[in-house]
């Protein structure tokens, strides 16, 4: 049976950080999700809904390639930060693997939550512009929040 070993389940010291389970940047992680999502939703629901199909897609399909797509992509920001980033010196250590795990976890976590959302501001027939106020605003929190962890880290 293959099992990861995490050094520890919550970061509590600075040297915890990238090597525990869940750390300062899960949060990040989750938002980056939340905002993700929206983005996506918003250009495959353009993209086949509106202009490939005629509306003739069925919506689940919309949703299921976005967060497909939001997988895809936090896969991929794992490897740049544990590869590029790290190799560069924009990052100093590693993320542990249980970490690399979790982050992973925590971004299609906040897909979710923002399918959620999206199944009640788009299906119940409310507005474009409310569901992407709602994106804008998840995308400035975690800009937010990355500057202010990214900070405590540093400190």
């Amino acid at each position: 049976m293959w099992i990861i070993e995490c050094e520890g389940f919550l970061a509590t010291t600075e040297d915890e950080i990238s090597r525990t389970a869940i750390d300062f940047w899960s949060i990040v992680h989750f938002l980056a999700g939340i905002a993700i999502f929206v983005f996506l939703f918003l250009f495959v629901y353009w993209l086949i809904m509106l202009r490939v199909n005629n509306n003739n897609v069925p919506e689940k399909k919309c949703y299921w390639i976005t967060i497909i797509g939001t997988l895809i992509l936090a896969i991929l920001w794992e490897v740049i930060e544990n590869t590029i980033m790290l190799a560069n010196g924009i990052k100093t250590k590693p993320d542990s693997e249980c970490n690399m795990i979790l982050d992973v976890i925590f971004v299609v976590g906040g897909g979710f939550i923002s399918w959620l959302t999206t199944y009640f501001a788009l299906d119940k027939k409310n507005s474009f512009a409310v569901y992407l106020i709602y994106g804008i605003l998840c995308l400035t929190l975690w800009i937010i929040e990355t500057f202010i962890f990214g900070y405590i880290t540093i400190v």
